[in-house]
């Protein structure tokens, strides 16, 4: 029986997590090329585990989990005729269309600043429209 030491083990770590991070790119639209990430945003979330894991294996305390973003069944069964002003409209149009998704990613296609869309989400949230989901 062979003891692998700690080094062999985070060389073994750290090629595992290049492996997934070459074949998660980010797509020509910000989205992962891989078919069964079905769009998600990049970083999805294969990609995400693989960075946190290349940093553990390096030695390093990986960054916090990104904290995303997505419907709740009510926001999903909400009609598109609903009245709301158009922020709100805008914000859940775009994470119906991209269901996990960042703040910054959120405000990049909403064409606003993250503090205003911070905002939003807060009122999308406490109306339970929207979740808060780390990956």
């Amino acid at each position: 029986m062979t003891t692998l030491t700690r080094s062999r083990v985070d060389v073994l770590l750290l090629n595992d997590a290049q492996q997934v991070l070459a074949t998660h790119r980010p797509g020509p639209t910000g989205r992962c090329d891989q078919l069964h990430c079905h769009g998600q945003l990049w970083p999805c979330i294969p990609a995400a585990t693989a960075r946190r894991a290349a940093a553990l294996a390096r030695g390093r305390q990986p960054a916090a989990p990104a904290t995303r973003w997505a419907i709740t069944r009510p926001g999903h069964q909400t009609p598109p005729t609903a009245q709301m002003p158009a922020r709100l409209a805008d914000v859940l149009d775009t994470l119906y269309w991209f269901p996990s998704a960042t703040v910054t990613a959120i405000a990049r296609r909403c064409r606003t600043s993250t503090a205003a869309l911070r905002h939003t989400l807060a009122e999308l949230r406490h109306h339970g429209l929207v979740q808060a989901v780390t990956t």
